[in-house]
């Protein structure tokens, strides 16, 4: 017989033994997590965290990754000789002077009516494509907006979060305006509270009903304690919506600042307000839609940058917007804030830019549905 006591100190070796080969009792080796692929990968994520842009004799040095090793795409979804036109050349030309450490292309590609979501998908089936080495000049309101009259999400797969931007250098506002002879004053309060009190007497020349310009007018509006009602007529395009307020057959309009410019110049319009939250020139004493609404203030004109597949890792990403900011930095680009009229050069990162679209698409949704234009009423 074995004493208790012996059995007692075999019992205890035996443990022991069995915890040493890492072995319960009973059952099989314990399967303990490796720790190193989270350390690994821990590191990783630490080291991509920590990259910070890198300028060699002023020019952007590569990733770790190697990104970018061939050249990389400016596509253009419009016309060569629009705003998107002209805004990617000034890049390319300020990128590919010693800034950027390959080359820098454009491909001109008009696209549809929902032409940044189209041109994404396009770029995310070209070579280098979903690796970053395309990207796209957008509007970063308007692409929001294409939501709203166009089942987008399902014909391309993306929702309005999907916008991937890389950044915005430029911001461009609306401009409100009236007739110089006006009779009830020269402000946007005399026009507003005449507009108030006289139901349907003051005349709105506006582009298409559910156009940008024309949700954005009426953005404001709802945001005043009692929105005006207007006599509202339609015009083809934005000169001639501002032509024919110049020649008084009309009393208020909003559009682009490019086509109300020379009717400023010649005295023939009043400058009420700019939309967004920038002045520019000639109109730095202008007031501004953000002093009327509390809040972001959604809607604010044309905010242009550029943007690349979802598919894009975050880092390419954040190169290529280093490599942006830089270009808007150069002096040449800089000179687009002093001409008339002139832009607002103002940088937005990733988040910055993205938010603007959201609270453009959550502004602008009730309006279009108001409208009766949303893509599910049709």
């Amino acid at each position: 017989m074995i004493s208790l006591q012996r059995m007692f100190v075999i019992g205890m070796v035996l443990m022991l033994v069995l915890a040493a080969c890492g072995t319960q009792p009973g059952g099989s080796a314990s399967e303990e997590p490796d720790s190193s692929e989270p350390a690994a990968s821990e590191a990783a994520a630490s080291e991509a965290t920590a990259w910070e842009p890198e300028f060699v004799d002023g020019e952007l040095q590569p990733l770790p990754d190697g990104f970018p090793n061939e050249p990389i795409t400016l596509l253009n979804a419009d016309d060569p000789a629009s705003a998107d036109g002209l805004y990617v050349r000034l890049m390319q030309e300020i990128m590919n002077d010693g800034l950027s450490p390959v080359q820098i292309n454009i491909v001109d590609r008009q696209s549809n009516q929902y032409g940044t979501w189209e041109a994404l998908q396009f770029m995310e089936t070209e070579q280098g494509g979903t690796d970053g080495y395309w990207t796209v000049v957008v509007n970063a309101p308007a692409s929001a907006l294409d939501h709203l009259t166009v089942n987008v999400e399902e014909l391309t797969g993306y929702t309005v979060e999907d916008l991937n931007m890389v950044g915005t250098t430029e911001e461009v506002p609306f401009l409100i305006y009236q007739r110089s002879d006006a009779p009830w004053g020269d402000t946007y309060e005399d026009m507003l509270a005449f507009a108030q009190e006289n139901p349907g007497e003051v005349c709105y020349h506006s582009l298409d009903p559910g156009s940008t310009v024309d949700i954005t007018f009426k953005y404001l509006m709802s945001n005043e304690d009692s929105t005006p009602e207007f006599e509202q007529v339609v015009g083809p395009g934005s000169v001639e919506v501002a032509t024919a307020v110049a020649a008084g057959e009309c009393d208020v309009a909003i559009s682009n600042v490019d086509a109300s410019f020379p009717h400023f110049q010649n005295g023939r319009i009043e400058p009420l307000l700019l939309s967004g939250e920038n002045t520019i020139n000639p109109w730095n004493d202008t007031p501004t839609m953000s002093e009327r609404i509390d809040g972001p203030v959604a809607l604010p004109g044309q905010i242009r940058g550029l943007a690349v597949p979802p598919s894009v890792p975050e880092e390419h990403r954040e190169w290529l917007f280093a490599l942006l900011s830089a270009a808007a930095e150069d002096e040449r680009y800089q000179a687009r804030a002093d001409g008339e009229p002139s832009r607002a050069v103002t940088t937005r990162d990733h988040e910055s830019a993205l938010q603007v679209a959201l609270d453009t698409f959550a502004a602008a949704e009730p309006i279009v549905r108001e409208l009766g234009l949303h893509w599910d009423q049709q």
